[in-house]
């Protein structure tokens, strides 16, 4: 684990200190720190093993010098491991009274989108302009995972609606088979002639409804209906091109 150096640290706190208007002392302090660019991204338990024993006005001041070294200084940005974050986190702890004005301070003052909290604060440049970021995503998050849920719950109706769907597909082919099994059985009963006009007459089902051996009647059968029920059938059977039914059709058409 890298250390944070007592002199980088002392530094720091004094630039923190320093007013902008100094600018030749503050200058003086960035040369200082212009080697030291790896503290901007040491690990966490480094700062907070140095920033232990540091006073609310230190660390208030080290934040302060932390966001004018990542500012000011190539490679001390530290983004979402800066070490403002663990400092803030400290001063929290020790003044959480005052910690919102520290925090002001540090968003009015730097591009750091991760600090003083540690998380994205939406180009927030204050408290209140993070607080309601913080419930804007909240509250996206909620709708999220709400929509998200009926998505879900939706998809599962989806899948339910179709295995009934198929199910009732299923049993209506049944009940279709065993309505037409129980029709043909009863026009077997029937004379051919009798079938034949049951064909006839039946709009709702095509030839293919019925057993091919409805259509092996003779001529004189055919021509043994009443003129209108014949021509009905005539006009059913010269639909068919092929099979049974095209061929008596053929036969008395000849």
């Amino acid at each position: 684990m890298d250390d944070i150096p007592n002199p980088i640290l002392n530094n720091l706190i004094a630039l923190g200190k320093l007013p902008e208007s100094e600018e030749a002392e503050r200058n003086q302090v960035f040369n200082q720190l212009k080697p030291f660019d790896r503290c901007g991204r040491t690990h966490a338990n480094a700062w907070i093993s140095a920033i232990e024993n540091l006073n609310v006005e230190q660390l208030s001041s080290l934040a302060r010098g932390l966001v004018f070294a990542e500012e000011s200084l190539p490679g001390w940005n530290g983004g979402s491991v800066s070490g403002i974050i663990w400092v803030f986190q400290a001063y929290q702890k020790q003044a959480p009274t005052n910690s919102d004005e520290l925090a002001n301070w540090i968003l009015q003052h730097s591009t750091n989108n991760y600090v003083p909290y540690g998380t994205s604060r939406g180009g927030a440049k204050s408290v209140s302009e993070f607080k309601e970021h913080r419930k804007a995503k909240e509250l996206h998050r909620i709708q999220s995972a709400k929509h998200a849920e009926a998505e879900q719950h939706c998809k599962t109706i989806r899948e339910l609606v179709t295995r009934r769907q198929q199910q009732e597909s299923i049993t209506l082919q049944k009940a279709k088979a065993q309505a037409r099994q129980e029709l043909i059985a009863e026009l077997d009963k029937l004379s051919k002639i009798e079938r034949l006009e049951h064909i006839a007459w039946d709009d709702e089902r095509d030839l293919t409804f019925y057993p091919e051996i409805y259509a092996s009647v003779t001529t004189a059968e055919l021509n043994s209906l009443d003129e209108i029920t014949h021509e009905r059938l005539i006009s059913k059977i010269k639909t068919r091109h092929k099979g049974c039914w095209a061929e008596l059709f053929t036969k008395v058409s000849h």
